[in-house]
């Protein structure tokens, strides 16, 4: 069994012996749960009514990972106000070359698993140098590098 490595970017200080900074202000009321098996997998349970009416009680990420320890899929719920519902979910999945370089991020419905929009990445000498949006139409994104392969225009 190899070393893995996790990394969890988060928009939260995180500290996985203490837990995670939270928008309640008595830490001692919280709950929080990390595990990793393949997937990790973090939740936080609110203990009391959280201080105000706009933070769920509950709020969890899924990361799936594959064999190599790239980031596959995400998925979970978050605190946020959109369109009138106080609770936000999300569904993303990543694909990859044989070489290792990102060259799809899929944005899915939540609800049924559909694809509502999916960027792609096209790469020379494994710099990105395309990146394209489904529902941007024909509009790509190109950045361009200099001989030493320092970003140059984008």
């Amino acid at each position: 069994m190899g070393l893995r490595v996790i990394l969890c970017i988060t928009l939260f200080s995180f500290n996985l012996l203490t837990g995670a900074e939270s928008p309640v202000s008595e830490k001692r009321n919280r709950i929080n749960h990390v595990e990793y098996s393949k997937i990790l997998k973090y939740e936080t349970h609110f203990l009391r009514k959280p201080p105000y009416i706009l933070i769920t009680k509950h709020s969890k990420h899924d990361y799936g990972y594959d064999g190599i320890g790239r980031l596959t899929s995400a998925n979970g719920s978050y605190l946020g106000i959109t369109e009138g519902n106080l609770s936000r979910r999300f569904q993303q999945s990543f694909g990859y070359a044989k070489n290792g370089n990102l060259t799809s991020k899929r944005i899915h419905d939540p609800s049924n698993g559909n694809i509502t929009d999916e960027w792609s990445y096209q790469y020379t000498n494994h710099q990105v140098t395309n990146i394209d949006s489904s529902k941007s139409g024909a509009d790509t994104f190109t950045l361009q590098y200099d001989a030493n392969g320092n970003l140059t225009r984008q």
